[in-house]
């Protein structure tokens, strides 16, 4: 057996919130309660204050609380008559942030042709050359088509000049194909978008059933890195498709191919997807798989061996702490599992660096 080393890194990192005014915090934990209120005062006046002294978490409250909502209400609760209040205050730097999400909510209502035609061209217009990320302008453009679309509402033409601007500002995101380890913050973003640009070339491949376009679905579907910042998809995938767990596209893609003949191909995927991801529903497509292959050793043997080709090396190390050793000489056909715990951050990025240069 190749030898190999199978290493998880947990790094227990503590936010410092002395750089975010306490008031935050606590106007972030009421707004929720104050836009439900028949009364906008109080909720309209708390949503500036926060926009004032922490944005990020005002942003946050639009785009994952207050979203959510509505979404559930369907638009009819206060808190969709607080955001047309909120936006009708004309407040540059919020308005700046919310008029995408506002728009959306402005077209839950709309049952006429023309008003929906109407929408679509002031939302056009408000388009950039770039994504958005602060304004989530290319989520609430998803959700206004679809919404239309079940509506039967909305000239095609202008939906897919929305839909080929915005997919084309995603694609030429430079974080989306870039797997260079980033901020926190870039890769939400990256995680965000990638999940926007599959469910596009779904949404296509739905329509027009071409192979390359469930390939891509599959592409940008959540890789590795955007597994582990889900913040950026969660609640965006909860109002779009009902659930992160409906992202199925790379399903979807395996499936095809099997169906059209290209097994091996099909293969690489099942394997890529269990391992990213080893869910005991994707280890089972990839043993039904297995098993209809024609094979002439175990499965455990066929994983084994892929899961070695993905692993390090053992590095020839013997470390002595205070009361016991790390020794990575012996044993050398095993994998090796490493636990790193610490509760300061710094010792963390100690250990951390260490690691990247033994590995």
């Amino acid at each position: 057996m190749k030898k190999t080393v199978l290493l998880l890194l947990t790094f227990f990192s503590f936010s410092i919130h002395s750089q975010i005014p306490k008031e935050a915090f606590d106007l972030t934990n009421s707004l929720s309660d104050l836009w439900k209120k028949e009364n906008s005062k109080e909720a309209i006046k708390a949503s500036k204050e926060l926009n004032k002294i922490f944005q990020p978490f005002f942003i946050e409250n639009i785009h994952n609380t207050l979203a959510q909502t509505i979404h559930r209400n369907n638009g009819n609760g206060n808190e969709s008559l607080f955001l047309n209040q909120l936006y009708n205050q004309n407040q540059v730097s919020i308005n700046k942030i919310i008029e995408p999400i506002y728009l959306w909510n402005k077209s839950l209502k709309i049952n006429k042709q023309a008003e929906a035609n109407s929408l679509l061209i002031k939302y056009y217009k408000k388009l950039s050359n770039s994504t958005n990320y602060k304004s989530k302008t290319e989520l609430y453009a998803f959700l206004i088509i679809k919404g239309f679309d079940k509506k039967k509402l909305g000239n095609t033409k202008l939906k897919n000049k929305i839909l080929t601007k915005i997919s084309f500002n995603i694609s030429s995101n430079q974080l989306i194909n870039s797997t260079k380890e980033k901020s926190r913050k870039n890769s939400e973003e990256r995680a965000h978008y990638r999940f926007l640009l599959a469910y596009y070339y779904n949404t296509l491949f739905n329509k027009n059933k071409i192979e390359k376009l469930i390939k891509n679905a599959s592409k940008y579907s959540p890789d590795k890195s955007d597994l582990k910042n889900m913040s950026g998809f969660f609640y965006d995938a909860h109002i779009l498709i009902n659930g992160p767990h409906n992202i199925n596209y790379k399903k979807k893609y395996f499936t095809y191919l099997i169906k059209n003949g290209k097994g091996e191909h099909a293969e690489s995927i099942l394997l890529e997807r269990a391992y990213i991801q080893p869910t005991d529903e994707n280890l089972k497509d990839l043993k039904d798989f297995y098993s209809i292959k024609t094979a002439n050793k175990p499965f455990d043997f066929f994983w084994n061996n892929y899961l070695n080709s993905k692993m390090k090396k053992v590095p020839e190390i013997n470390l002595k702490f205070q009361s016991e050793t790390l020794n990575l000489i012996e044993k050398r056909n095993n994998w090796i599992y490493i636990d790193i715990w610490g509760g300061e951050l710094g010792v963390n990025l100690v250990l951390k660096n260490f690691l990247n240069l033994i590995f």
